[in-house]
């Protein structure tokens, strides 16, 4: 992998491989029994009509965007220029744009829910607990995470991912141990959990609600 500051290469790798990632009907090369449907239905039974909803690393909008902006009022936020491009197209029902998720500035306790898929394990491991805390201000009491993480501590990375070249990948992540005892500082109580297989790796969702 080329050296490059860690967001710059994660912006440009998603950049590259954003029709490989996901095609616009929302369909993607990972194989696992990940059931967005599910788990974004059991988010909005929790949710008033017209619900705030931060969607961070909302990819191209699809599936989880577009399928909350149904009903709740959608703000999805990604790294990626290409990526909020596309977004826009494919779900006119909700707004985007691009930045950094650890830099964001968002009103204290505005926010009825956030969904963080598949996009925490991007971010290096020393700025994770930030965006876990600014979460917990952003949201109101009783507010919602929906969030994956890693399972085992570690970094890495992949060259050429998802076949395409030129496009260099980056992941970090804590252990189970260390991700709930922040949630506990940070006032969360779990309300759902579950291991999701993807092969010889692992990933874990939680349902979080904000005490």
């Amino acid at each position: 992998m080329k050296r490059m500051n860690l967001k710059t290469l994660v912006r440009k790798g998603y950049n590259l491989t954003t029709y490989a990632h996901r095609d616009d009907r929302g369909r993607s090369p990972f194989k696992n029994k990940f059931s967005y449907t599910e788990w974004s239905n059991e988010l909005g039974k929790r949710l008033e009509p017209c619900a705030k909803i931060l969607d961070l690393g909302c990819g191209n909008g699809l599936p989880i965007a577009k399928s909350l902006a149904k009903r709740f009022d959608v703000l999805g936020v990604d790294l990626s220029d290409l990526q909020i491009r596309r977004a826009k197209k494919l779900v006119p029902k909700a707004r985007f744009r691009r930045g950094d998720m650890c830099k964001l500035k968002i009103a204290r306790s505005s926010l009825d829910a956030v969904v963080c898929l598949y996009a925490l394990i991007h971010v290096p491991r020393r700025e994770q607990r930030g965006v876990i805390k600014n979460v917990a201000n952003w949201l109101k009491p009783g507010g919602l995470l929906l969030l994956v993480v890693g399972m085992n501590a570690g970094e890495g990375g992949e060259a050429n991912w998802l076949g395409v070249k030129g496009a260099d990948m980056f992941w970090a992540q804590e252990n189970l141990t260390t991700y709930e005892r922040w949630f506990g500082v940070e006032g969360f109580r779990i309300i759902r959990r579950r291991r999701i297989p993807e092969g010889k790796i692992a990933h874990q969702l939680y349902l979080l609600a904000k005490q």
